[in-house]
Formats: C-alpha cells, sequence, structure tokens
C-alpha cells in the first residue's frame, strides 16, 4: 500500500519549529523533502535544541546552500525544478532578494505549490514584523492568562500553540 504522497518531491527552506514540523508531516504521509539549510552552519534549531532538531528533521535529506552566493542560488534552482512544493518560512520579499521569488518560480513551474509561512502574511502593515510564537500568543491575549495575578507576566503556556498550528492549516485539504 502506498503513502498519499507517494512521488511527492519538497524543498523546504524553513527552519526552527513552524516549517519543519510541516514538512514532518508530509514526509509521514510520504513525500521526499529536501531541506535547505543555509550554510555554514544550518537551521539554528540544530545548535539550540538538537532532539528537537532530530525530530521534526528525520528522514529529510539536508543539502547546505548560502543562497546569497550565485552557485548555491543555482544548486537551489536545481532542486526546485524537480519539485512539487516548495516551502519558505521568512519574511515577504526575502525569497525574491535571494533570488528565489515565489511568484517567479511559479510562473517558470506552473505545477510547483509554494507554501510562504511568514508569521504575519504576505500583506498588511505587519507582513515585515518578524514572528515567533511568543509573539502570537501575547497579541491573542494568551499570555495575559500565564503567570499569577500578582506578579510579573510569564510564559509558562509551555506549548508553541502557534508554531505548530502551521501544520495543521498548511497540511489541512
Amino acid at each position: 500500500m502506498s503513502a498519499p504522497l507517494d512521488g511527492i518531491r519538497v524543498v523546504d527552506f524553513s527552519e526552527l519549529l513552524p516549517g519543519p514540523f510541516l514538512s514532518q508531516s508530509l514526509v509521514e504521509m510520504g513525500a521526499e523533502v529536501i531541506k535547505i539549510e543555509r550554510a555554514p552552519h544550518g537551521d539554528p534549531l540544530r545548535r539550540s535544541s538538537p532532539g528537537l532538531f532530530a525530530m521534526v528533521n528525520r528522514g529529510k535529506s539536508s543539502v547546505m546552500l548560502n543562497l546569497k552566493a550565485e552557485a548555491d542560488r543555482e544548486r537551489a534552482h536545481a532542486l526546485i525544478t524537480g519539485a512539487d512544493v516548495m516551502i519558505e518560512g521568512f519574511r515577504p520579499d526575502v525569497m525574491a532578494r535571494l533570488g528565489l521569488d515565489p511568484a517567479a518560480l511559479v510562473e517558470q513551474h506552473p505545477r510547483l505549490i509554494v507554501l510562504s509561512l511568514s508569521g504575519y502574511g504576505q500583506t498588511g502593515p505587519m507582513r515585515k514584523v518578524p514572528g515567533h510564537d511568543l509573539n502570537y500568543l501575547a497579541l491573542a491575549g494568551v499570555t495575559a492568562l500565564c503567570g499569577r495575578p500578582d506578579g510579573p507576566p510569564e510564559h509558562t503556556f509551555g506549548l508553541p500553540v502557534a508554531d505548530l498550528a502551521v501544520d495543521v492549516t498548511a497540511v489541512a485539504p
């Protein structure tokens, strides 16, 4: 019996938790995922939380690229040429500045599905603000529920809800 995503190739430019958690779900459904990591050190999660890095990147192949170097951008383009899906988790316009504009890539490869996982969306007043789970929880008022009423705020929620929710919303039919 084949898995639902057998034969699907994903090129994943995301790092830390949200994108890698998403692409890990795709691996578990049978997709081939090629993780693009920033050369020379790779995904920052690799160093800050090696166990979590291993958990959300198992079963993927990894390629270290410096996307500011022409030769590595060409390698990235070659990987995208054979892909069905591209995931990126940068602020809007970063991929375009690196020579990998999602709109241009879709024009070149009409069957390519691009998932852009920016913190505050691709448009709007906060589009270029870096997003992190704690910021989302604070904006939603969740952090007001954390800590003691007579004490300072605490981030004791303990679960990166927004970071993990991206998987559910991106994979859902």
